[in-house]
């Protein structure tokens, strides 16, 4: 077990990259399974996309900041968030993330291990 007082981690969203102008998103990974979490968080930052994803994990998004508008699309419902706005979204779920503008996402994903559990395709 690790001590709290070493595994307190305070984030700052000002650490979290804006995408380059060729780039629709920019992820920045803050907490994993590496840190001793059974979740993972971070924040991702959108720019101008329309990104297919289908996710093989379990994903709750909090909406930080939106300049713009950001939506989530699964199938034919379309569920726009605004800043402050939480979303959870089911593993197995497919979907797009769609920004028109920018947006800073935090996410939490369990398990930990997400991006080590991807399926193979």
């Amino acid at each position: 077990m690790i001590p709290a007082e070493t595994a307190v981690r305070v984030l700052r969203s000002s650490e979290c990259s804006i995408p380059a102008p060729d780039h629709r998103s920019a992820l920045t990974d803050f907490i994993d399974h590496r840190t001793g979490a059974s979740f993972a968080t971070g924040m991702t930052v959108f720019r101008e996309c329309n990104t297919p994803w289908t996710l093989w994990y379990d994903e709750v998004l909090f909406c930080h900041r939106v300049e713009g508008s950001f939506a989530i699309v699964v199938g034919d419902a379309t569920y726009r968030l605004s800043t402050g706005d939480f979303i959870w979204l089911p593993r197995n779920t497919r979907l797009h993330y769609v920004c028109q503008g920018i947006a800073w996402v935090l996410w939490a994903v369990a398990p930990a291990n997400w991006r080590e559990s991807r399926p193979e395709t």
